[in-house]
């Protein structure tokens, strides 16, 4: 039958691609912020910075002021008004600047946004230029 239709059966084999080539795919797809742009566009409060990094890295590497904590597996989820997780902030008119530690994340949930609507996206890598150190935020 999947052979009439075209379609692929689960057995049969697929063209393998390893994590380069899915990065590549999803570099052609989506905007990456050069970190000058972003640093500028964060003390201008002029995007929503949403950050995807797992929890503990911004702990031990760096805080981005003011970015929104978001989980890069319910990105789906809390981008669609139709899901129950939904969040209302990633449904505002913003340029929604991605942020992880390498960029591969970012881009890839970026893209996932671009792909559900949200007019501008960017990724961009917060490692070196963080608005804040870990110790520096301890104290808030």
């Amino acid at each position: 039958m999947a052979a009439e239709s075209g379609a692929k059966s689960i057995t049969e084999p697929r063209e393998k691609r390893g994590y380069r080539d899915l990065l590549a795919l999803t570099n052609v797809a989506t905007t990456t912020m050069a970190a000058d742009a972003a640093t500028t566009l964060l003390a201008g409060r002029d995007a929503v910075f949403v950050d995807i990094r797992d929890l503990r890295q911004p702990e031990r590497e760096a805080l981005i002021s003011g970015a929104r904590p978001a989980l890069r597996g319910m990105r789906a989820a809390w981008i669609d008004a139709a899901s129950p997780w939904h969040k209302p902030w990633l449904a505002e008119d913003w340029l929604y600047v991605v942020c992880c530690a390498s960029g591969w994340r970012s881009a890839q949930v970026a893209e996932v946004a671009g792909q559900m609507g949200l007019t501008a996206r960017a990724s961009w890598r917060p490692n070196r230029l963080a608005s804040r150190s870990p110790t520096a935020a301890s104290g808030d």
